[in-house]
């Protein structure tokens, strides 16, 4: 599995059958399966994407590509639990995140840091991977105990390589 930070505000999963985009921006031509959006699909009608694609923007159960999606509504804010190549990946804004009552363990949690998120809800995830990317990603790294996370374009995993230890990374 790979994630890879397309813009500020944009990323890719890619697994070995399907591709996700969440929050794709408007401008770019971009390849995928599905496009997963944390606010309603309409505020980004100007997003490029390729061919008859599903659009992802509120909660339910999905199978795309071999890809398991539970989309998941907190307020006006969606977050996404999805399992990718075998691997158990959570994705959301930190706003939304503080809000979720059962948040269960996951082996990969991507952030986009529009704010700062709870340490219990950091602890309720249990993950073995950390990736905040968005404004406030450095202050989480650093509310975590850490100077600064490594900073990286994009983070490939797979199900045996699942660190035994939890990693902080910075995706820039």
């Amino acid at each position: 599995m790979e994630i890879t930070l397309l813009s500020s505000q944009s990323l890719r999963v890619k697994g070995k059958t399907g591709t996700l985009v969440v929050n794709p921006l408007s401008g770019k031509k971009i390849a995928c399966d599905a496009a997963l959006f944390f606010n309603r699909a309409d505020e980004h009608a100007g997003a490029s994407l390729e061919g008859n694609k599903i659009i992802i923007d509120g909660a339910g159960d999905y199978e795309i590509g071999g890809v398991k999606i539970t989309g998941i509504r907190q307020g006006d804010t969606n977050s996404y639990d999805m399992v990718v190549d075998g691997i158990d990946v959570f994705v959301s804004q930190a706003s939304a995140i503080n809000k979720i009552k059962d948040t269960k363990e996951v082996e990969v949690a991507v952030i986009d840091a529009d704010g700062l998120v709870s340490q219990n809800v950091i602890a309720a995830l249990n993950a073995n991977v950390l990736l905040f990317y968005g404004d406030k990603a450095e202050e989480n790294i650093k509310a975590l105990g850490k100077e600064e996370g490594n900073a990286i374009a994009k983070y490939v995993i797979t199900r045996d390589k699942l660190p035994n230890e939890s990693q902080i990374f910075l995706l820039e």
